[in-house]
Parts: C-alpha cells; sequence; structure tokens
C-alpha cells in the first residue's frame, strides 16, 4: 500500500495534480461496492431486456420506437462493464441513466402515437453552435439566449423530454428536483466540478443528452471509458438514423413553443457532419472556434473528474491519446467539409466573442435573417455581469499531464489554425 502511495504521489509531482477528490462518503461506497460486486451484486447485467422490461414496468408502455436501441445498448453496456471498470456510484449512475433513457423512449413514442401535433412541428431550420469541447460553447448558447425568440432546452428537459414542457412550468415542474438529486448531490458533495464544468437542472445545456437517450453518441458513453469497444463500434456507425431520432426529441421540445427557434449546441455535432447535414438541411450552423491547445487541456481536465467519480482507476495518458484519436480527425475534417457543406455557416472566434459579445451576437442573428430585439443587448449585458468569469472557481489543469504539449499541438493543427484564423492563447497553466 506504502509502495503504491508513493508511486502515485511520484506520478502527481511530474505530472500535476488530478482535478478532484472524492468525498470520504463517496470512497467509502465505492470501497463496499468492490465486496459486492464479487457477489455479482449491484452490477450491470449485461441483457438488455432487463432494463427494457423495468423501464416498460415503470411506464406502463411496451413502444421504443423505431430506432433500435437494443445493440446499441448491448455494446454499451458492455463497454461499461468491462472496459470502464466502474466503482459502485459508477454503476448506480449508469443503472439510473439506462433506465431513465429507455423510459425517455417509450415516452416520447407515446406522445408521438397521443398527439398528432407533435409530428407536425417545424424544426427544420435549427440553429446549431458546432465545436470541439471546451470552446466557450456554453457562455455563447447563453448569451444567444438572451433573445426573446430562442428556445433552449434546460439540463432536466434533455434528461426526461416526455410529456412535452409546457412554457409555464419551466421552472416549476417535477422532473426539476429529479434531475437535482441525480446532479445536484453530486456537485454538493464535489464542488471542484463547479469550477470545472457547472450543471444546474434549470440551466440550459447541450444536446448531446439526446443522443444518449438511444444509446447512440460519440461522445459521452465514448468518453468514459477512451478507449472501447463501444467507441470502435459508434464511430464507425452511419449516424442518419440517429440523427432522425433526435429530430424527433425536438419536436417534443418545441411543440408548445409556437414561434421560438431553437438554438442548440453540442461538440457530439462536429464527430458527425455529414449526418446532421443530411438530416437537416436547412439548419443554420455556427462554428466556434477556440485554441486548439487550450481546448484540449480543458477537455482532458474534465474528463479525468468525470472518470474519477465514475471509475476505479484512471488514466490520464489514455485520456490524452483520447483526445488525438477522436478530437484530432474531427477538427482537420471540419476543413474539407466547410468546403464542400451547402449549409450556411457562421465563424465565431473565442476571443472575438469575449472582447465584443453583444457585437457578434447581434451579427448572428441578422446573418441568420432573425429579428434583434431592442432588449437584446441588455440581456448579453445583464447576463454577463451575472456570470462573471470563474464565477465557481478557477479551472487549472496542465497540458503535460495528459502527455500533450501545446506547440506540437498547434504544429498538428496548423492547417486548422490558418484556415479559420483562429486565435491563440498563452501557455497552459
Amino acid at each position: 500500500m506504502r509502495s503504491k502511495k508513493r508511486a502515485e504521489s511520484f506520478q502527481n509531482e511530474v505530472m500535476g495534480t488530478p482535478p478532484i477528490r472524492l468525498p470520504l462518503q463517496l470512497n467509502a461506497l465505492n470501497a463496499v461496492g468492490t465486496a459486492l460486486r464479487r457477489f455479482g451484486l449491484l452490477d450491470l447485467h449485461e441483457d438488455p431486456e432487463v432494463y427494457m422490461r423495468r423501464a416498460r414496468r415503470k411506464t406502463r408502455l411496451t413502444d421504443f420506437g423505431p430506432f433500435d436501441i437494443k445493440d446499441p445498448l448491448r455494446r454499451m453496456i458492455h463497454t461499461m462493464k468491462h472496459d470502464a471498470d466502474l466503482s459502485l456510484f459508477g454503476r448506480i449512475a449508469a443503472t439510473q441513466m439506462i433506465l431513465r433513457n429507455l423510459m425517455n423512449n417509450l415516452l416520447l413514442q407515446h406522445e408521438f402515437a397521443t398527439n398528432p401535433d407533435v409530428s407536425r412541428v417545424d424544426v427544420e431550420e435549427p440553429i446549431i453552435i458546432i465545436c470541439t469541447p471546451r470552446t466557450g460553447s456554453t457562455l455563447l448558447h447563453n448569451l444567444m439566449n438572451q433573445h426573446e425568440g430562442v428556445r433552449a432546452p434546460k439540463m432536466w428537459e434533455l434528461h426526461r423530454p416526455c410529456p412535452p414542457t409546457r412554457p409555464e412550468d419551466e421552472f416549476t415542474d417535477e422532473r426539476i428536483k429529479l434531475s437535482d438529486r441525480e446532479f445536484g448531490m453530486f456537485y454538493r458533495m464535489v464542488p471542484e466540478m463547479r469550477a470545472i464544468h457547472f450543471f444546474a437542472p434549470e440551466a440550459i445545456e447541450e444536446c448531446t443528452h439526446l443522443f444518449g437517450n438511444i444509446f447512440t453518441c460519440r461522445l459521452s458513453f465514448s468518453t468514459l471509458a477512451n478507449s472501447s469497444s463501444y467507441s470502435d463500434w459508434v464511430f464507425h456507425e452511419d449516424m442518419a438514423d440517429a440523427y432522425r431520432a433526435y429530430r424527433r426529441y425536438l419536436q417534443a421540445l418545441l411543440l408548445n413553443y409556437p414561434g421560438k427557434f431553437l438554438v442548440l449546441k453540442s461538440p457530439v455535432h462536429i464527430l458527425q457532419l455529414d449526418a446532421l447535414e443530411a438530416v437537416f438541411p436547412k439548419a443554420k450552423i455556427i462554428h466556434l472556434h477556440r485554441d486548439p491547445a487550450t481546448a484540449a487541456g480543458s477537455f482532458c481536465s474534465l474528463t479525468e473528474a468525470v472518470q474519477i467519480a465514475m471509475r476505479k482507476h484512471v488514466d490520464p495518458l489514455a485520456i490524452g491519446d483520447m483526445w488525438k484519436t477522436f478530437w484530432t480527425p474531427a477538427m482537420l475534417k471540419s476543413i474539407s467539409w466547410r468546403e464542400s457543406t451547402k449549409l450556411q455557416v457562421i465563424d465565431v472566434d473565442f476571443k472575438h466573442l469575449v472582447k465584443n459579445p453583444v457585437e457578434i451576437v447581434n451579427r448572428i442573428f441578422e446573418d441568420f435573417g432573425k429579428p434583434v430585439p431592442d432588449a437584446l443587448t441588455g440581456g448579453i449585458e445583464g447576463y454577463l455581469d451575472n456570470h462573471p468569469k470563474d464565477e465557481y472557481g478557477l479551472h487549472e489543469y496542465s497540458l503535460e499531464r495528459y502527455g500533450l504539449n501545446r506547440e506540437a499541438l498547434h504544429e498538428e493543427y496548423q492547417p486548422y489554425i490558418e484556415r479559420f484564423s483562429v486565435s491563440l492563447e498563452g501557455k497552459s497553466k
């Protein structure tokens, strides 16, 4: 035990300290989980039907819809059980997520079967922010949300989209409490996570969660295990059917908001641009850019924090390798995609956004043919006043901890940096 601690201490000195430390309660829970797993207790079931039956019982519904979720779910469970090596907390969280997502599918199909209006909701021209992780998309998303015509779904809605939200219930719906139990409690136990990425049930959030509902997500499940049988599969899948299922969720989210237009964001889109364009040929795209070295370090730190909470063992170098495996090809491929796409795309540089937020947001809406309300400037300025930089603490990280180097990354991404005139930032901390 002492030699292991000395090795961990040496690694921390060389590579920097982990981004979070779990509280004693979680460490104790996970210690019990190791013993329970030896007896097959509180472990994940390999057979998807186990969870599908539970979801049917809970909802008293049977139709999971046209998208085949059984095979993706089976592959995801296999990775969670064998590749990710989840702690007890991770296994509990994964089980809750599986049941919640299966119930979401059942409830969505019920909505389409019983309410003919939902299938007629027009979601063909969403505004979608595409980017790599950690590029300031949360900031831009919230600034655009100050427009009175915008519909940007909140986290609790993305986790439980059905029945469709009514505007008058956005801050009182019972599903908010359920979302807070799942995520709010963790943030209260591990406050360092707030500085890395802050979640709140009532805050608008990225639409990655909708792909999680159908267990076909190139971001969430792949990131948890770095590389796995699941990522090997999902990165070779045609994602067009997944986007068709995603579109049905968007229709439910917009159902009770006539006259509003969707503004969405997620790093997952840049991993599957061809499918996005095939299913949404009228989408309006904002391509957000930031120094890729800064984005890489921040993303790796966030990923490690999530893995510390969910897994028994975390390898920072494997996280760095995962960044290069998933995101480097996506960034470089976005160059050729831009040369061929027929979508309307606006480029936004993170540094320019921070320096001139009102000007940038106004230009986006004007270029996309949306009216710019007089109150928009005040809304943006008010949001920035109420949410200063490092509102929840300073997020510090080191590229070297993940086996990465700023200068080497800049050289590797030089074609991307030159093509989009990306502003580079200072040395990583």
